[in-house]
């Protein structure tokens, strides 16, 4: 199993603001994955085993930030993804990709990227930028996932 992060990574860093609660160390990760749920990137073993916090999620009943500490125990690896979803996070979220989107979308005017709220308002602005990635990331695609056109 590769782990992708954590949020004890960050909250246990030096660069995590000691006036922040350790729940916002979550927040960027857990943005990440719900957009791989709603996308039907998750893996199929991570969907089953987590049945009744995805439908909670679904409805927006609970946030990103709480399905991801409550449901995935703050823990992000390559066993949350379909195959497809882990080549996407290696190239998109291994590579910091994301993270610079992260900052530029939701971290504008922040002492800290972990400042950033866990809010469905600030997960649909990323989401939108996650997928326009996804996006340029499968029009230039892979050979792997293209096999159909050759």
């Amino acid at each position: 199993m590769n782990i992708y992060d954590k949020a004890d990574w960050h909250a246990g860093g030096d660069g995590f603001p000691e006036y922040l609660p350790q729940k916002c160390a979550a927040t960027h990760i857990a943005f990440f994955i719900v957009w791989a749920i709603q996308n039907n990137i998750a893996s199929a073993l991570f969907s089953k085993d987590c049945n009744q916090g995805l439908e909670k999620l679904l409805s927006r009943q609970i946030t990103p930030g709480t399905f991801f500490l409550e449901y995935c125990d703050g823990v992000f690896s390559d066993d949350h993804l379909t195959p497809m979803g882990n080549d996407f996070t290696k190239f998109y979220y291994e590579n910091n990709l994301y993270l610079d989107d992260y900052e530029k979308v939701l971290g504008q005017n922040l002492a800290s990227l972990y400042e950033v709220q866990d809010t469905w308002d600030n997960f649909d602005l990323m989401a939108a930028t996650i997928n326009k990635q996804w996006h340029n990331w499968s029009k230039r695609g892979s050979s792997r996932w293209l096999f159909w056109k050759k």
